[in-house]
């Protein structure tokens, strides 16, 4: 407690030793007073320099005040003077990972982690696996039904119905659709002409 109220008194003993400054140079001349008042430190050393008999007093007052702030900071504990540099020590022991995280944090980070890892597969069965079979079951239901009949229908319907062919080719105005099983014919581009099965895919 003592040595707070040292650094109190010696603040305001040095306040007050500024304005007794001011004051002493003001009643020399106006213009001592606003060199001292405007440029401080520097115009008030030059004043005292000059005119020692008017500033000597407030030159006492101001060198009692700063070996009482002194006194004051040597009585402080340490701890105190690292709050005033505004440093709050803590344990070593305690690190980053002792914070705790926030909860929306660990819900990201539980997202995240699901998004990424592959869906699970069945005892003896691989992921690459299964997702293969499931390709190979959608290339087999995409393929069209064999005993449809395309014949006269329009290209575009037809294209509609059964998605992108596997292959297209165009001579002229024909054009060849291939599909996993089946050949489409069209001789004017338009109409469906001629349709065959295909042996292999």
């Amino acid at each position: 407690m003592v040595p707070w109220i040292l650094l109190l008194l010696s603040g305001l003993i040095i306040l007050a030793a500024c304005i007794f400054m001011i004051v002493a140079a003001f009643r020399v001349h106006i213009g001592w007073g606003l060199a001292v008042l405007f440029l401080g430190p520097i115009a008030g050393f030059i004043f005292l320099v000059t005119h020692w008999t008017e500033g000597k007093n407030a030159f006492w007052l101001w060198v009692l005040g700063n070996i009482m702030m002194f006194a004051a900071v040597y009585l402080l504990p340490f701890s105190e003077l690292e709050k005033l540099r505004g440093f709050d020590p803590q344990p070593e022991s305690q690190n980053e990972s002792a914070l705790p995280v926030p909860s929306f944090m660990r819900e990201s980070a539980a997202t995240v982690e699901t998004e990424a890892s592959p869906p699970a597969a069945k005892e003896g069965e691989s992921w690459w696996g299964k997702k293969k079979a499931s390709t190979e079951n959608a290339t087999a239901s995409d393929a069209p039904a064999s005993g449809a009949r395309y014949v006269g229908m329009q290209v575009d319907a037809v294209l509609k119905q059964l998605g992108k062919p596997r292959a297209e080719m165009t001579v002229g105005k024909q054009k060849v659709f291939q599909y996993p099983g089946l050949e489409l014919i069209s001789e004017d581009g338009i109409t469906i002409s001629r349709q065959k099965a295909l042996g292999g895919r």
